[in-house]
């Protein structure tokens, strides 16, 4: 497995996680040609579970000067990884946001949409 395709995917969610707060579902659709098989949730999640891990990395090795360059992703990957966020920064207070895509929504509109298809079907 060549770096590149390492590194792509990894600059492409970080560069997702900058701008956007995405939940677990709407950053594992994003990548939905990879992972067959993978559910987005559980793809979203791993990709945010390695990024975690990544950064922390970057940050133990020197590689991250700045630290600030790294907290509007914390943010946007979601309440799950403020122990990060906590450790780097233990004088501020997380900010929980809610998924630019659906809201933290998914979950309810995938039911929502099952119970709407099964009465339709019955």
């Amino acid at each position: 497995m060549s770096k590149n395709s390492s590194d792509s995917l990894e600059e492409k969610a970080l560069e997702l996680l900058k701008k956007y707060p995405l939940c677990d579902s709407c950053l594992g659709r994003c990548f939905a040609k990879l992972g067959y098989r993978f559910e987005n949730k559980e793809r979203g999640k791993a990709i945010k579970t390695y990024l975690a891990l990544e950064l922390d990395r970057r940050i133990k090795d020197h590689k991250l000067e700045d630290l600030s360059e790294i907290k509007e992703i914390l943010f946007n990957m979601g309440k799950d990884y403020s122990g990060i966020f906590e450790i780097y920064f233990s004088g501020e207070k997380f900010q929980e946001r809610s998924c630019y895509i659906c809201n933290n929504e998914i979950e309810e509109i995938k039911q929502d949409f099952f119970k709407k298809a099964l009465d339709f079907l019955k």
